[in-house]
């Protein structure tokens, strides 16, 4: 008969080991400037490239100055966009640490931050958008506020609520213009923040026929979008669902782009737009 293996019972620690191990977990390499400058701008780029196709008209969309862009929004899938740039990402996440931090000031001073972020939507039209908040004081009413963080160079050239009407700040324009009619709001204040001082410009807006106007544009805007997504839906979706795997590129009417170089150079859809083709629909 073969004898049975006799079981080994544990072995006992040796001091050397521990102290092996001890000295092991003490030891740490020294962090690098190179390692924390690559985890930093990976976080903000991990962050923001979280992107999805949008399923209403955000009022951030409907304000671009190109249309186009609002279509390839509803239509494109996230793997056929271009990756968000890191100067992009950064700037995104500056401009929401600046309005916290506005946020605990006027907290700390004793008024009243309320609402934050609230969505605001107007179906008919799949329009969404989100205010920012609504400020108060003991004894006073609620003011409805947009905060923009600007860097010194766009701060200087806001003066007046006739600086919002030319370039770049048209936007910003268009877009309390979106929250005063989605509010129903005939007023509305933009806060605007210098970034590097820390100084402020606050701008009354008021509902006017000029407004009216800018507004019923954006809504035509709007039901457009909305037609070449139920294109989109009937035709492009179907396919889709019989072959998920297929890369279907949307086509959008060459009158809805901007073509502009200042703009599309760096457009998340610039691989698939082609603004600058020849060819007429």
């Amino acid at each position: 008969m073969k004898r049975k293996p006799k079981k080994r019972g544990k072995r006992a620690l040796r001091p050397e080991t521990l102290v092996r191990d001890y000295l092991r977990q003490r030891v740490r390499t020294a962090l690098s400037k190179e390692t924390l400058l690559e985890d930093y701008e990976a976080h903000h780029l991990r962050h923001h490239a979280q992107r999805s196709r949008a399923t209403s008209n955000w009022l951030t969309t409907l304000t671009h100055p190109c249309e186009a862009y609002g279509i390839f929004a509803r239509v494109v899938p996230p793997k056929m966009r271009r990756p968000i740039g890191l100067r992009l990402a950064l700037t995104f996440a500056e401009g929401k640490d600046q309005q916290s931090r506005f946020e605990l000031v006027m907290r700390q001073m004793g008024y009243k931050v309320e609402r934050a972020e609230e969505q605001l939507s107007l179906p008919e039209y799949e329009i969404v958008a989100r205010r920012d908040f609504l400020l108060s004081k003991t004894s006073t009413t609620r003011r409805y506020v947009e905060f923009k963080s600007m860097s010194p160079w766009l701060f200087q050239k806001v003066k007046t609520i006739a600086s919002f009407q030319r370039g770049f700040l048209k936007k910003y324009y268009r877009q309390v213009v979106g929250l005063m009619a989605l509010d129903k709001r005939k007023d509305y204040w933009i806060v605007c923040k210098d970034r590097s001082s820390g100084f402020l410009k606050v701008f009354e807006f008021r509902w006017g026929k000029k407004e009216r106007q800018v507004w019923a544009g954006m809504l035509a805007r709007a039901l457009r979008i909305n037609k070449h997504y139920q294109r989109f839906v009937e035709r492009d979706l179907k396919a889709l669902a019989k072959n998920p795997n297929l890369e279907i590129v949307p086509e959008v009417p060459r009158r809805t782009k901007l073509c502009d170089k200042k703009f599309c150079t760096g457009c998340e859809f610039r691989n698939i737009c082609d603004p600058w083709q020849r060819r007429k629909d």
